[in-house]
């Protein structure tokens, strides 16, 4: 059986992290033949993958990623190639290596990043290919894996904080019926309903409610409560 990749993602709780996992597993020949195996005498070796620079070492892997962004606002951004290899900063050794912690500063376009690294991704639909390729021309690709992803992190940071503000609003206004109070249950509720739509819906759905729940927390909703 070849070698079947797959990623598994979490976004971090300030926005500033993208944490890539390859889930692929560790090759057994009963419980798990299409995962990473040391040796390579059926599948690809992690320790084999080499930096992009490198052309020419016979044998050898180039592991990237490449990330189309639609953000909320529909702009759409094509980000140069990423090389897992260079991100890791050393070798890997096996499976369990073949994980990153992605920032702003690792997506760029011909020197421009979409933000430094101490900066929050921009939310919007993220589509990845990740690629395991042969390293010397003409680079044919052994196998890949395309996945999208909603990225939140940003707007979800300004939901939560509505909500954490609940109590002292209840307490304020002394009824449940508080506008803030309304308000912040109605962008919850909206947040929950991205996440439940991400599986199902198409991009520019996504993009649209992404675009909504900006507008929401940032200028409220047109209801009277």
């Amino acid at each position: 059986m070849a070698l079947v990749l797959d990623l598994e993602y979490s976004q971090s709780n300030d926005a500033k992290t993208l944490t890539l996992t390859d889930s692929a597993g560790t090759y057994h020949v009963v419980d798990n033949d299409d995962g990473w195996e040391t040796g390579g005498a059926t599948n690809p070796d992690p320790a084999d993958i080499v930096v992009l620079t490198d052309t020419t070492t016979p044998s050898k892997y180039h592991l990237v990623l490449n990330v189309v962004v639609t953000d909320k606002y529909s702009v759409e951004t094509t980000y140069d190639e990423i090389d897992l290899y260079a991100i890791n900063g050393e070798a890997f050794v096996d499976a369990g290596d073949l994980t990153w912690d992605l920032t702003p500063a690792d997506f760029d376009v011909s020197g421009t990043a979409m933000g430094l690294s101490t900066d929050m991704f921009d939310d919007g639909v993220y589509n990845i290919t990740y690629t395991l390729r042969d390293n010397t021309t003409p680079f044919a690709v052994v196998v890949t894996f395309n996945e999208t992803i909603v990225v939140d992190g940003d707007v979800r940071i300004d939901v939560y904080n509505k909500l954490r503000n609940i109590p002292y609003d209840y307490v304020n206004e002394e009824i449940d019926t508080s506008r803030d109070v309304m308000e912040a249950l109605l962008a919850y509720s909206y947040l929950q309903a991205i996440e439940g739509s991400a599986a199902v819906c198409l991009t520019e759905d996504l993009v649209n409610m992404l675009y909504t729940l900006d507008k929401l927390v940032s200028d409220g909703s047109h209801y009277s409560w």
